[in-house]
């Protein structure tokens, strides 16, 4: 278990599916996570990041989210790297840690900047406070701020004091005859009022009454505040927005608490758990090499291998994340030499299979032949082993171009990554170094072909050996 390269590429596309952004309008939304506002306006902090859903909160969407936190315990004891690329803030809620302005930054950076620091006592720290003077002239009495969540949904504020609500789902039924009939699912809200806040925010949004004579609420989703009532308000916000996926992240914490024993949870911190589950997104050429291992017939020292390095060092991290998925079902790879040790994982060069038919040969025209074939060759992985299998090119470009096509033509094991901008015939009959032309819809269908009932994937023309394959059935 947890050594199969089907196993590995199951988690891999799970990953790929779960943060693969769907619209309303599409027929089968899944849509558990999202990008970070960050994420989608491209500004601040961790731009590449996704979080729950904020709106997705039915029992149904509990239920999944619960069940997304079993796979990530499951893939934390069984040593499967998730290519799940959760904000900081998701981490730092599983582990029970306090959130606080900076998290809100690492995740909307537009609301703090141009709402929340104008609002909050100036300083060295804050230079973007306004005082008195300044926020009568560009506000006037009342600054409104938008009350929505991530996902722009309307944002319910939390009245003040500590945690003072519960939630709790049932079912709603009528009786139809003699049958109670399920109509739907309900989330009850229990509010819990502390006896000390002067007001209940949630209350004062809701019917549009005042709060405290200074600040109002105009229309749904916007509250009006005035100069002194700013820093009372503005703490209030941020938890309103942090809390924003409570429910959801809980879910997540159940689930991955009935794998992963909660004693030993408490321990981990944010960033250690996500490296357990997640890893790095980068690759670490030089880790990778320091644990690679080269079959009986290989030479580490000879001329193609020492291409392959160079290559691979000079790749950018999409493409070495590519590299790593075609070879081993997965795209991401440990990132310290204890994460390779335990458990064993290395990468296993083999010898070309080519390389004994062409080695003996007495016939120079034969053995030119068996040159020019494994030239024309692409590289062969099992990845449940983490074997690949370079052939010996005659020259780097040549590697280079072999190379470039199976990060750029592997689609995964399903064949659900399809996006092929190159065909593989065309690729392989260009001159060395020169760029392949697009192909059409059309050409691209025609790439993919697998081998019925022997669990080998090939890519490319129906003629092997001159097609890189991945080796599944291991």
């Amino acid at each position: 278990l947890g050594q199969a390269g089907p196993y590995r590429a199951f988690f891999s596309d799970i990953s790929r599916e779960l943060q693969q952004y769907r619209g309303p309008g599409d027929a089968y939304p899944l849509s558990l996570f999202m990008p970070t506002p960050n994420n989608l306006h491209k500004i601040g902090e961790d731009r590449d990041r996704y979080m729950p859903h904020p709106s997705m909160q039915s029992v149904q969407h509990l239920e999944l989210y619960e069940f997304v936190g079993r796979l990530m315990g499951v893939a934390m004891r069984t040593h499967i790297i998730m290519a799940l690329d959760l904000s900081p803030v998701v981490w730092k809620q599983l582990t029970g840690e306090e959130l606080g302005l900076e998290d809100l930054r690492r995740i909307d950076e537009a609301l703090v900047k141009n709402v929340l620091e104008p609002l909050l006592p100036g300083g060295a720290s804050n230079p973007h406070a306004l005082d008195r003077k300044a926020f009568l002239q560009q506000h006037g009495e009342y600054m409104a701020i938008p009350l929505t969540r991530s996902d722009q949904s309307p944002l319910v504020m939390l009245p003040a004091g500590g945690n003072e609500r519960s939630y709790s789902w049932h079912r709603r039924r009528r009786r139809v005859g003699d049958k109670l009939k399920t109509e739907g699912d309900v989330l009850e809200v229990h509010r819990h009022q502390d006896s000390t806040s002067a007001t209940n925010l949630e209350s004062s949004i809701s019917d549009s009454s005042s709060l405290n004579g200074s600040s109002t609420t105009s229309g749904r989703g916007i509250i009006k505040i005035r100069f002194d009532d700013r820093e009372r308000l503005v703490p209030l916000l941020v938890r309103s927005r942090l809390e924003e996926t409570r429910l959801q992240v809980e879910a997540m914490q159940r689930g991955l608490g009935s794998i992963i024993p909660e004693q030993l949870m408490s321990l981990l911190t944010p960033e250690e758990l996500e490296q357990k589950i997640c890893g790095t997104r980068d690759i670490d050429v030089e880790l990778l090499k320091r644990h690679t291992e080269y079959g009986p017939d290989v030479d580490p020292n000879a001329p193609h291998i020492r291409y392959l390095w160079k290559i691979l060092r000079e790749f950018s991290q999409h493409q070495l994340r590519r590299f790593v998925k075609f070879a081993y079902a997965q795209e991401r790879l440990p990132s310290t030499d204890d994460g390779f040790n335990y458990p064993k994982i290395r990468m296993l060069v083999k010898s070309s299979r080519y390389a004994s038919s062409s080695a003996g040969s007495s016939d120079g025209k034969q053995g030119g032949r068996r040159a020019r074939q494994q030239d024309d060759a692409l590289p062969h992985a099992d990845t449940c082993f983490f074997n690949i299998e370079i052939p010996a090119y005659s020259s780097e470009e040549i590697m280079r171009q072999r190379l470039t096509t199976v990060v750029d033509m592997d689609w995964g094991m399903s064949g659900d990554d399809i996006g092929v901008d190159h065909t593989l015939t065309s690729m392989l009959s260009a001159p060395v170094g020169a760029a392949a032309s697009s192909s059409s819809q059309q050409q691209r269908q025609q790439l993919s072909h697998r081998t019925r009932g022997s669990g080998i994937r090939t890519l490319g023309p129906q003629t092997p050996p001159r097609t890189p394959s991945r080796n599944n059935s291991n």
